[in-house]
């Protein structure tokens, strides 16, 4: 059997592998998501916090992996898995919290608050790069854009 003239086989030599996971890519919409971590991070000289979560929405979609990157101040300590950090206070992070949880002292907000509780996200697709150029299809992906609400389990 012979491959479409646009479709190149990827068996032999002079193919390169491409590192990481599969991107996630699902419709624009809301979902229900639990919270699995949070990791923080440098990103292009940045401070950032990526909470991580998995759609627990029945259907084709569970259990795939988001994302929702948040700017911080800094870092305490080192950069990595559940690394402490310190957010900004009128940024995306403690809008968004204090929005989906009674938030009772506004100078610390527990982590745990996210651990028992299913989180209505909305997500959206990204479709251009950081130069606003647009992306092909198979290297589009779906991120967090925001939290909008909190359920109990």
């Amino acid at each position: 059997m012979s491959l479409p003239e646009n479709v190149i086989a990827m068996d032999g030599p002079g193919f390169f592998e491409v590192e990481g996971e599969a991107f996630t890519v699902v419709p624009d919409g809301t979902y229900d998501l639990k919270f699995i971590e949070w990791e923080t991070r440098s990103y292009w000289n940045a401070p950032k916090v990526e909470f991580r979560f998995r759609i627990v929405t029945p259907g084709d979609y569970f259990d795939l992996p988001l994302s929702r990157f948040y700017n911080i101040r800094r870092s305490k300590g080192k950069f990595g898995r559940n690394g402490g950090f310190v957010a900004p206070k009128s940024g995306d992070l403690v809008r968004e919290l204090s929005k989906v949880f009674p938030i009772y002292r506004p100078d610390r907000i527990p982590m745990s608050h996210l651990e028992n509780h299913i989180i209505v996200g909305k997500t959206r697709t990204v479709r251009k790069d950081f130069r606003q150029k647009k992306l092909a299809a198979p290297v589009r992906y779906s991120i967090l854009s925001e939290l909008l609400k909190v359920r109990k389990l």
